[in-house]
């Protein structure tokens, strides 16, 4: 009887185990048990995902770069950039004129070569438009986004039109070329206007140039002179 009740203890035990295990209680402790470990696996793809997606959302996008480093390109100008604009507007008036009224002949190559000076004066003004040269305009400056598209649009497919030292040339070239429309032109007077306008605003971009010029080698000189004294003084 003594070498019995160890086993018999034994047996009641794995019955009493298999008893509870066959429980519906006990199956539904074991399914919520093991469902633990599955949902935490399960979160561990969400969090990857969350994760991969805030990373995506750090990193920054090349194109966004892209046309950011355009729009700064764009943006940085001369300090003449408003009075190209200015200019640009006057010609394109005075070339329309004298699309009409200019007495000069043959008719048709004069015509073919104000149509081709026109198209460049389009071109001069949305690539010298600045969106603050019409916000003093109330109606006017609703056209801002207007000529901003189109000058994204002409950087894109030409990116050397955003350098601003083109157009600087460009309104050298119809300022300095003016004085040709006086003769045959309906309105020389206005021709003579924009020639004037035209030395005196170059006159001073050159003057502002050379000051600038003189002011970086000096102030390169100061710094090689520094460089050198600090070596000396080691």
């Amino acid at each position: 009887r003594l070498e019995r009740r160890p086993s018999h203890r034994l047996c009641c035990r794995a019955m009493s185990s298999g008893g509870r295990s066959k429980s519906p209680a006990f199956k539904a402790k074991a399914k919520a048990a093991g469902d633990e470990p599955a949902a935490s696996q399960a979160e561990a793809p969400g969090s990857d995902r969350a994760s991969a997606s805030t990373n995506k959302a750090e990193v920054p996008s090349t194109s966004g770069s892209g046309d950011a480093s355009a729009a700064e390109d764009t943006s940085s100008s001369s300090a003449f950039r408003s009075a190209w604009c200015g200019f640009s507007v006057w010609y394109m008036i005075l070339l329309l004129l004298d699309m009409f009224y200019d007495s000069n002949s043959p008719r048709p190559e004069v015509l073919s070569i104000l149509v081709l000076s026109f198209l460049l004066a389009v071109m001069m003004f949305v690539m010298t438009f600045r969106g603050e040269d019409l916000d003093w305009i109330p109606v006017v400056r609703r056209l801002s986004p207007l000529v901003l598209a189109a000058q994204a649009a002409l950087v894109k497919k030409c990116p050397c039109c955003r350098r601003q030292s083109v157009w600087t040339w460009v309104a050298a070239y119809a300022g300095f070329t003016a004085p040709v429309r006086i003769p045959t032109s309906a309105a020389p007077h206005f021709w003579l206007s924009l020639f004037v306008l035209n030395v005196l605003a170059h006159g001073a971009n050159l003057t502002l140039l050379t000051c600038r010029c003189l002011c970086r080698r000096r102030t390169a000189k100061d710094g090689v002179a520094k460089a050198v004294e600090g070596k000396k003084d080691n």
